[in-house]
């Protein structure tokens, strides 16, 4: 019976609905729709078709026009990148990777700079999720130069800022990445370090993750703050992006 459903929403209703140029709302609730059956019937055990499909479908409008199209269709692909993980087919990942970066030079145009950033950080968050369930576990497979520029580009745009419960999840994400990744994450001669102190700060000031989370960002922070090598960026970062109140705030965090 499942199965039969399964196949009447993926070969009749989502070809009705995201081929259907009148109603971009109808394209996005249709992505909506494919990603969550493949995620609660685990999209690994999805026909292969099927996932095809939906893995195109999600690459073709990744990089729409419209935020609320786009923002579900990078959704998706950060979806597909942590259900396949490192048993994805690298030639998918390689694709999703490509999408995912050519969807964060889409321009804002004329809608609206809240559902723009919206967008955004569904995109980063996906980034995030590529980087985390495939790409860093296998680094030593992948090209170098380009594992190198997606981190930089992620590292780039964090901190998230607009949805909590994404916000929340690309955090603690971030926390744990650069917890088994963090000399591949500083990039050749700590060249992301700054970028990554300044979004470990802002994830404090700003209280943009769980109390845990919280509690990773102080730890990582005092790492820093204790290695010669990062101490003086950290203490040159925490003067010139705080102000004095939220640094007195952070230093009572900090040695809490």
């Amino acid at each position: 019976y499942m199965g039969d459903v399964i196949h009447n929403i993926f070969e009749k209703l989502a070809p009705a609905v995201l081929d259907n140029p009148a109603s971009d709302k109808l394209r996005q609730f249709g992505l909506s729709l494919l990603c969550g059956v493949a995620a609660n019937v685990n999209l690994v055990e999805l026909e292969e078709k099927w996932q095809y499909f939906l893995l195109n479908k999600l690459l073709e409008f990744s990089t729409h026009q419209v935020p609320f199209v786009r923002q579900a269709a990078v959704h998706g692909l950060g979806l597909f990148a942590i259900r396949f993980g490192e048993a994805a087919n690298e030639t998918d990942m390689v694709r999703i990777s490509a999408a995912l970066v050519a969807a964060l030079n889409v321009p804002q145009g004329s809608y609206s700079p809240q559902g723009f950033q919206v967008a955004h950080d569904a995109n980063v968050a996906a980034i995030g999720k590529l980087l985390f369930a495939f790409a860093l576990p296998k680094k030593d497979k992948l090209d170098t130069a380009e594992l190198s520029q997606l981190i930089s580009l992620w590292v780039a745009n964090l901190p998230l800022r607009t949805d909590v419960i994404q916000i929340a999840e690309a955090h603690a994400r971030f926390v744990e990445t650069l917890r088994n990744y963090g000399s591949v994450v500083l990039g050749e001669g700590m060249g992301n370090l700054q970028q990554v102190i300044k979004v470990l700060l802002a994830i404090l000031d700003k209280r943009l993750g769980t109390t845990e989370t919280l509690k990773g960002v102080c730890s990582l922070v005092r790492e820093i703050g204790e290695n010669p090598d990062s101490a003086a960026t950290l203490k040159q970062v925490f003067e010139k992006e705080l102000s004095v109140e939220a640094q007195k705030r952070l230093e009572q965090m900090l040695s809490a």
